[in-house]
């Protein structure tokens, strides 16, 4: 359901300087031998650790280690759940659902009730392990 989302998928193409401007410090290419031009701007971005669900904790980038989370407000992307590729001229991003990727997902919540469930089912999708109880009485 969730891939009914408006913004679920989306690509996002920066000039390298653009992409520069936007991290606020400079990305200066490796000086690596035996590597062709195309392989080295490819690894001017680099995912440094990942979430258990998939999502980039935090990117190297040149020499500078970011979150990924700063990584995605700086460029105005939709979400830490990203690839990329990326040329002598720019880096095109890809980013899969929009936000933080913590907790209920609106469409897919809607979906999950327009297919029957529960709001304890929903609930317990999104939140393994809790317990949902009567509280005050």
């Amino acid at each position: 359901w969730d891939q009914a989302a408006p913004r679920y998928e989306e690509q996002l193409t920066l000039t390298w300087a653009e992409v520069e401007d936007r991290l606020r410090f400079p990305i200066v290419l490796p000086a690596t031998s035996n590597t062709n031009k195309s392989t080295k701007f490819s690894a001017l971005i680099q995912a440094e650790k990942k979430s258990p669900t998939g999502r980039l904790k935090t990117i190297q980038v040149g020499a500078h280690v970011i979150s990924a989370t700063e990584f995605r407000n700086r460029l105005n992307l939709n979400s830490t759940q990203l690839t990329w590729t990326a040329d002598p001229e720019r880096v095109t991003f890809y980013t899969r659902g929009y936000g933080h990727g913590v907790g209920l997902c609106q469409y897919g919540a809607e979906g999950q009730a327009k297919a029957g469930k529960s709001h304890e089912e929903i609930i317990k999708y999104y939140y393994q392990g809790v317990e949902i109880r009567q509280i005050g009485h």
